[in-house]
């Protein structure tokens, strides 16, 4: 019974799947045209920009909110490769448009449903965190390879070597103003090519003593030490007392900066610090960070070629987000692109930013389903909504794109669709 209801679960995450690459597909323009941008425009949708001579060639790797699949599409709008399978016990329910654990009838978030951070390597395996719970690696055909079951989350990077590096959640329960509350500790971890956890450390350990001018007595508990058993729920009312990190990035360092870091160190975001910091996972500490009054709930960070750090700044509360980028030597901001007026753009949360070869960016402004890529000079030479997104603010029942990745290889797409037969 249980292998007969995986499969039936199976058929109906590709039918799901396959019906929304139909939709999308009826999107792509029929030939390159270049109409005016009109990003605040809710009957756009597809490409409604492409700038041919001046856009990055190459395939663009995404995933929807609360789709439990992954694509790879071209620069025409065509949805040339997937990947779906079923990986978390969340599933979203079209007629209702709420997520739901198995077969429990309370709604979750519709942001956690889907694949919530994806990449892939040059044989086309998919590194996927789904949900709020799962981390797994995918063959080319969507075929599982291994799976963990924790509270992974936000993002995934790999090394030269294979290892994967994700964010992990854990809870503690302390005295804090007069109420049992829930801890939130974030780990960074670190698994083999093999799907074994090899590193983990904790990121609330190390800037503890940062945390004392935010919740002093949340601090003091949890130097305490004095734990309470207890099986009560994370409590949401008092989330500032005790979601004091959310880490929602992280990325491997492959290069030596002389004061600043080393090859294996690896770039994280502490978005409810407003910061971006370097970890040593060998020596267990902070080595740099950056960010106070001047980030406001970040996303995506990423070192680059130059030295430099790329960062999605979401300026959460603001009605406008922003791209920066910062040399970690001033440190200070040395490029930053934050247009306004009908150009602005805008996400709340997630989001991310990659800097391409020639020197443009790649943009996703999750919360208004929106994918773009600017020049060096801050020209919108790329634009991609997603035909499922219901409209900028309709969050909770948008299918967004969480963050896009323009693959830097040639991969070998032997089939249209991952799940079709050959």
């Amino acid at each position: 019974m249980i292998n007969k209801s995986l499969k039936l679960k199976s058929i109906l995450i590709l039918s799901g799947s396959l019906l929304a690459i139909l939709v999308l597909s009826l999107f792509a323009p029929k030939f390159l045209v270049n109409p005016k941008l009109a990003t605040k425009e809710k009957n756009i949708r597809g490409i409604t920009l492409y700038n041919p001579i001046t856009t990055y060639p190459g395939l663009n790797l995404f995933s929807f909110a609360y789709h439990q699949s992954a694509y790879l599409m071209d620069l025409k709008g065509k949805f040339v490769y997937s990947w779906a399978t079923p990986l978390s016990g969340l599933n979203y329910s079209e007629s209702k448009q709420q997520c739901f654990y198995k077969d429990n009838l309370k709604p979750w978030p519709v942001w956690r449903c889907g694949w919530q951070a994806i990449t892939t390597d040059k044989q086309m395996n998919l590194y996927v965190v789904a949900g709020t719970e799962v981390l797994a690696k995918l063959d080319s055909k969507a075929n599982l390879i291994w799976k963990l079951v924790g509270s992974f989350h936000s993002d995934i990077d790999l090394d030269p070597k294979g290892n994967v590096y994700t964010i992990e959640k854990s809870y503690d329960t302390f005295r804090i103003q007069e109420k049992d509350l829930k801890i939130i500790d974030e780990f960074i971890v670190k698994v083999s090519s093999s799907g074994k956890i090899t590193e983990r450390v904790s990121v609330l350990s190390l800037v503890i003593n940062d945390l004392f001018e935010i919740a002093p007595e949340t601090v003091k508990a949890y130097q305490s030490g004095i734990k309470i058993k207890t099986t009560d729920p994370f409590d949401e009312q008092h989330r500032d007392l005790t979601d004091l990190l959310h880490v929602n990035g992280v990325k491997v360092i492959d290069q030596n900066i002389e004061g600043i870091c080393r090859k294996g160190d690896v770039l994280i975001s502490i978005r409810n610090l407003n910061t971006v910091a370097i970890l040593d996972l060998a020596q267990r500490k902070i080595v740099w960070k950056w960010g106070k009054n001047q980030l406001k709930h970040q996303h995506n960070p990423t070192l680059l070629k130059n030295g430099h750090i790329l960062i999605f700044d979401n300026r959460d509360g603001e009605d406008h987000s922003r791209v920066v980028e910062i040399d970690p030597m001033s440190p200070k901001i040395v490029w930053n692109y934050e247009p306004r007026g009908s150009s602005q753009f805008y996400s709340s949360s997630k989001g991310g930013a990659q800097r391409l070869p020639n020197g443009n960016t790649l943009i996703t402004s999750a919360h208004e389903g929106r994918i773009f890529e600017i020049d060096t000079h801050g020209n919108v030479v790329w634009n991609y909504f997603s035909p499922l997104t219901k409209g900028p603010s309709s969050i909770e029942t948008a299918s967004i794109p969480v963050r896009a990745e323009k693959l830097l290889f040639s991969p070998n797409l032997k089939q249209t669709h991952s799940n079709e037969k050959d």
